[in-house]
């Protein structure tokens, strides 16, 4: 509110405001303030000035089309007749236009509305205009009626909504809106055709709209405290912006003629985006009382949780590690459905009689949500911790075949006083017996009308607010975290899990709107939400799976999560907002942090001395400067540089990384590397084009090794010593390169590759990252060798450095690497499985299914037999080589655990072995040259 006074004394220079004027011409309305000058035409607005800030943000209507992408302003009416669509009726050539003035105002009235060819006596439209003299606010009030006919004493359609329009905005102007978590959109960034339609509350989380230009901003907001009606936004791209704007009914359809009381709001500021937000801050304070404050509010632990740890429930040991990073009473857990009974022990098929898994609690005793056996203890401890746990429910049971539903018919629904009551006290059932101290509602989300209406004066919106006024009289210590949120569920809500949503548009205008009641959290722990998660200003999730040493993207979700929590960081909104500032936060002890866009993205800790990096994801470049830090498993460097980036990749980089013995720089304009395998005594990378076209077909690369011995390398045409610690290697483009300091094991034909030492890792495909900590795996005949969980863009290899022996070949004598592949359990969508040599795809098959469905037992799928394959190995014989075995996740986020087995050299060919199907993967062959002697 300070700040909206502030900038309202500021526009009107500490005096009052003169009086409005207001001029009509026909359909035509100019109103012309101190603040700005509008024209309306019929229903919409078609010119707009701020006189603020001396610009122009509408001139007239917009000829391309948009308007009508974004919907026809006027009155919808919606049959019951399935095969009739709702028709969108407008001002035309029979309608009566009348005008009324008032005392602060013009009413313009339409009797008579027109839907293409088809008119309508029996329509109206008014429209009030008015000018609020303590705020200065642009009061547009439609008010639609219907007179449809009955017909054997009822309907067969009924008023939908009543709309208004702005029409071809300056396509100059930035339009920043409330909506999928919040998001801003410019006309250079969305296509010509682009148009976007959202529903309050659901996706339009608080029924706004901000267009902001180089100086000002302008802002249009509902002002219906009730909640009796819900509102649609429709946003189009022409030759300017064009948006509709409509209240729509939540009564039964057949029953609703006519559209009242409600409001748009219009202002104009001499600011950014943060004022029109402001104003629709202040509004909502005011209009509900029962809106809460995290700071000072109870439960008085809510404000301090800075970290959500997604389900399944972790147990009692590994909470403990959890909790001894950071601070009591700033960790939660959301359990998801796995808390309870039935849920992951095989049976909830049986149990649910075939039906849907929702609300999933056992139908066997559908009154309560009944724990797994071994839930309440872990509960108990987690929250003696100080980390609360939230267990899931759901409000919005989908089936039908469900007792509920059976006893109550539709009234499960928050229209009805009785599902407002049951749901919390369900909820309360759970506090008491499991000792728990939050609650996850899952579909939380407001999604439409209901489809009876009103049936006891409340409809779905108003109705989700009353039970969470009923929640807090019952459990006023107990917080709740629902799924996403809006205007309606922040009522009652501390906490909104989300996912990602327009990462590349992201916008924290959400975030400001609800931050004093509600925070924010990401169930999505991916890094295409990283982003939009720091832009937005959002809480950490950490994976339930507590690592000792987590890398890469989990690094930084970890360090995130810490300094959030540690140092109770909150949201800050400076009036001015550097362009180069993805988000401003302070800590309690007054500490500033932001994150900052510089080649990528860096979050920093504000000091006398300059900014302080905690990490940096960086990107967008083919090498920078890193100083002290570093980037962990990468071998591209010189001397404080990284080089060799994917500029279209991301690098996270900490302080502290050690740097491997052996490195290399010169890396070509054009290619960058991409290690395959990066071990304790060798790696292999490959040089990857960007445009091999017109990028060059050889490289001089600098290897320099710094406290090992450098035994040799791979794939190199020559080499030439050029100081005691670098070596110039010449490559050819597209190739790879491998370098080892260890001594290679060398293979015989009656050995597996399992009898050796070999490091199972799993890396990114798009930069050979490792994704987490390597790990040696085991030996023995028989035993299959695991590529670990290998999601979406990862990919997991076992690498041995070897000799390949000779054999005594001749003729057409072949040397075969002879193995087994597969997964150990039947999920997944596929894989594909590879054997690289020095980079060289020498093998490939794609794997499509992992498993294969019983029909007779469906819910108990089997693993496939493994496949055999082979690659010869022939013209490697004699030669060191990096050997790999690769797999990848394919193209879901489902994880694939994938084996090799019993991987062994042999000269006698197995015919039952699959084929390579590779579509010229890999590298071309390398020459090999030995090092030169010091």
């Amino acid at each position: 509110m300070a700040l909206w006074l502030g900038v309202l004394a500021a526009g009107l220079g500490g005096r009052v405001a003169a009086a409005p004027v207001f001029k009509e011409d026909g359909a035509t309305v100019e109103v012309d303030s101190e603040r700005y000058w509008v024209r309306i035409e019929g229903l919409t607005i078609t010119g707009i000035r701020n006189k603020l800030t001396g610009e122009t943000y509408a001139e007239a209507a917009d000829p391309s089309g948009a308007a009508t992408r974004a919907g026809d302003a006027g009155v919808a009416i919606e049959s019951l007749r399935p095969g009739l669509p709702t028709r969108v009726y407008g001002i035309g050539p029979r309608t009566q236009v009348a005008r009324e003035k008032t005392a602060d105002g013009v009413i313009l009235s339409f009797s008579g509305l027109h839907a293409g060819e088809v008119f309508d006596a029996g329509l109206s439209v008014r429209l009030g205009i008015r000018v609020e003299a303590a705020t200065g606010d642009l009061l547009l009030e439609p008010a639609a009626r219907a007179d449809i006919e009955e017909v054997h004493g009822c309907r067969d359609r009924g008023l939908l909504h009543a709309a208004v329009r702005v029409g071809a905005l300056d396509p100059a102007l930035r339009l920043v809106i409330p909506a999928s978590d919040g998001f801003a959109v410019t006309q250079d960034n969305v296509a010509a055709d682009w148009t976007y339609r959202a529903r309050w509350p659901q996706f339009w989380e608080a029924a706004l709209l901000v267009a902001e230009s180089a100086k000002g901003s302008l802002g249009l907001w509902a002002d219906e405290p009730e909640l009796r009606y819900g509102r649609t936004l429709g946003i189009a791209r022409g030759q300017g912006w064009n948006a509709t704007l409509a209240f729509e009914t939540s009564d039964r359809i057949e029953r609703c003629a006519e559209v009242k009381g409600a409001v748009w709001r219009f202002n104009v500021f001499a600011g950014n985006w943060l004022q029109p937000a402001a104003r629709y801050r202040e509004q909502a304070a005011k209009q509900w009382p029962d809106l809460r404050p995290l700071k000072g509010g109870a439960p008085a632990w809510a404000d301090r949780i800075r970290i959500f740890i997604t389900g399944p429930t972790p147990d009692p040991a590994t909470a403990a590690r959890f909790a001894a990073l950071v601070p009591r009473d700033t960790l939660a857990v959301f359990t998801c459905q796995e808390w309870l009974r039935g849920w992951n022990e095989g049976d909830i098929a049986k149990l649910n009689k075939g039906m849907d898994y929702f609300p999933n609690w056992p139908l066997d005793n559908p009154t309560h949500y009944e724990a797994r056996p071994d839930m309440p203890a872990k509960f108990k401890a987690l929250e003696e911790m100080g980390i609360h746990i939230f267990p899931y429910t759901n409000p919005t049971i989908v089936t039908w075949q469900h007792p509920w539903i059976q006893k109550l018919g539709d009234r499960h629904m928050f229209a009805y006083r009785i599902w407002q009551r049951l749901h919390p006290e369900l909820c309360r059932d759970v506090v008491g017996r499991y000792g728990v101290s939050g609650i996850y509602e899952d579909c939380s989300w407001v999604v439409s009308r209901h489809s009876q209406g009103e049936p006891e004066g409340f409809n779905w919106y108003n109705g989700s607010a009353a039970m969470r006024q009923y929640f807090r009289e019952l459990l006023p210590e107990v917080a709740v975290c629902g799924e996403r949120n809006n205007e309606v569920t922040w009522r009652g809500q501390q906490f909104a899990l989300s996912i990602t949503q327009w990462p590349q548009h992201a916008h924290p205008i959400v975030t400001y709107l609800c931050s004093p009641y509600l925070r924010m959290w990401n169930l999505q722990l991916q890094p295409a939400g990283f982003d939009a998660d720091d832009i937005r200003g959002w809480i950490t999730p950490w994976p339930y799976a507590f690592e000792e040493n987590p890398m890469q993207e989990r690094r930084i979700l970890r360090e995130r999560g810490i300094v959030f929590a540690r140092e109770q960081l909150e949201s800050v909104w400076p009036e001015k907002w550097d362009p180069d500032v993805l988000h401003y936060f302070r800590a309690a002890n007054g500490d500033e942090y932001r994150f900052v866009r510089e080649r990528g993205t860096r979050f920093v800790k504000m000091t006398a001395q300059g900014p302080e990096t905690v990490y940096w994801r960086l990107g967008g470049v083919a090498e920078a400067a890193v100083g002290t830090m570093g980037i962990e498993g990468w071998i591209g460097y010189d001397g404080e540089r990284a080089v060799g980036l994917n500029p279209k990749a991301v690098y996270p980089v900490f302080d502290g990384v050690k740097r491997g013995p052996v490195t290399v720089s010169g890396v070509p304009a054009g290619y960058y590397l991409r290690p395959c395998a990066v071990r304790d005594g060798f790696w292999i990378a490959q040089l990857v084009g960007e445009d091999a076209g017109a990028a060059p077909t050889e490289a001089v690369l600098r290897v320099r090794a710094e406290g090992v011995e450098l035994r040799g390398l791979c794939n190199a045409r020559s080499v030439k010593r050029v100081s005691e610690h670098e070596i110039e290697a010449t490559v050819e483009l597209p190739g790879a390169l491998g370098a080892y300091w260890a001594e290679p094991v060398l293979l015989n034909d009656t050995d597996r590759l399992t009898t050796y030492p070999v490091v199972n890792g799993v890396h990114r495909r798009d930069t050979g990252l490792a994704s987490r900590p390597v790990e040696a795996v085991g030996g023995g005949e028989a035993l299959a060798q695991s590529c670990g969980s290998v999601e979406n863009g990862e990919e997991g290899s076992l690498a041995w450095l070897v000799t390949v022996p000779e054999f005594n070949l001749a003729g057409e004598d072949q040397i075969f690497l002879q193995f087994s592949y597969g997964s150990q359990h039947p999920y997944g969508d596929g894989a594909n499985y590879s054997v690289r040599v020095n980079g060289r795809t020498v093998w490939k098959r794609y794997r499509p299914e992992q498993g294969k469905t019983d029909p007779k037992n469906p819910a108990a799928p089997q693993p496939l037999p493994l496949d055999r394959g082979q690659a010869s190995l022939r013209e490697y014989a004699g030669k060191v080589v990096v050997l790999e075995l690769v797999a990848d996740g394919n193209r879901s986020s489902v994880s694939e655990s994938i084996h090799w087995h019993s991987p062994r050299l042999s000269t006698t060919p197995d015919h039952t072995a699959k084929t390579d199907d590779a579509e010229g993967g890999g590298v071309p062959e390398q020459p090999e040259a030995p090092l030169l002697e010091p």
